[in-house]
């Protein structure tokens, strides 16, 4: 199983952490300039782990005041998404020598399927569908599942996290069919360690390792999870944390610690499931 760093981009601009060279990364092109720079950095280091552009669809619904997972009011900012698409189209084209794949700007909710569909046709002509990760919603049925599936040049698709208020999706159903048919299935938002648990998927992703910096608590994998150590100094000697990883340190060196502390404990937890889910018979092809 493979987990990526969501939000690198920022953190990389902010404090530069030197996160282990097979680390799987997520970038977002919402925040283009960072993007582009956090990618050059990553290029000149010879970075190893899977490097993934993510279409910003989420920032998207999040100005719009209608995001699934915040409750932030609707920003007079919203771009129009078709010119969205085309600039992020031109930008995935010029720059896919940088990045491993890319999710496709899913906003069906707001352009329909059949611009959705157009998009990917677009993408796929211009010869970098190889690098796109389709994705399916709740609101999709079986069968599009099951022609992303067939439809998909890179092999690799992702799925929605769960959405509040509404039921969990079937995800093992999902998992197996795609498993089987050597698809890569990706977990929008996926890492809480009870889930991962029950859901093989391919890869997941989550922002969590910057809660040291954003929340001041410390993420430390222990015992086949992640542990959140509170901000206390007692809390911090109780799991024989390194006081200089305290969050009364709020410059940037420390933060940088921080952060590189955090990647190295998820990259921990991304080797144990891996070895969990390989002993359950669950080996995903590269």
């Amino acid at each position: 199983m493979k987990i990526y760093l969501a939000a690198y981009e920022t953190q990389c601009k902010n404090y530069d952490p030197a996160v282990p060279l097979d680390t799987n990364v997520f970038l977002t092109y919402y925040y283009k300039n960072i993007t582009e720079n956090s990618l050059k950095k990553l290029k000149e280091r010879q970075h190893k782990g899977i490097i993934t552009i993510d279409s910003g669809a989420h920032s998207f619904f999040e100005k719009m005041g209608i995001s699934v997972t915040s409750s932030k009011k609707k920003d007079s900012s919203v771009p129009d998404p078709h010119a969205y698409f085309k600039n992020y189209f031109e930008w995935a084209k010029e720059w896919a020598d940088h990045f491993d794949y890319f999710c496709e700007l899913d906003l069906q909710e707001l352009v329909g399927k059949d611009t959705v569909d157009q998009w990917r046709d677009q993408i796929n002509k211009a010869g970098i569908g190889h690098k796109l990760i389709t994705v399916h919603h709740s609101f999709n049925n079986w069968e599009d599942f099951v022609k992303l599936c067939k439809n998909s040049k890179s092999k690799y698709i992702a799925i929605e996290g769960i959405r509040k208020g509404q039921s969990m999706m079937l995800y093992n159903k999902y998992i197996k069919y795609a498993y089987d048919r050597g698809i890569k299935i990706h977990g929008f938002a996926f890492t809480r360690t009870k889930l991962l648990y029950h859901f093989p998927f391919y890869s997941v992703d989550s922002s969590s390792w910057t809660t040291a910096i954003r929340y001041g608590a410390i993420n430390k994998f222990e015992y086949s999870k992640i542990k959140t150590v509170k901000s206390s100094k007692a809390h911090f000697f109780e799991n024989n944390l390194d006081m200089d990883l305290h969050s009364s340190k709020r410059d940037r060196i420390a933060n940088k610690k921080k952060l590189e502390y955090s990647a190295k404990q998820y990259r921990d937890l991304e080797v144990f499931f891996t070895k969990l889910w390989t002993s359950r018979g669950i080996n995903w092809k590269e």
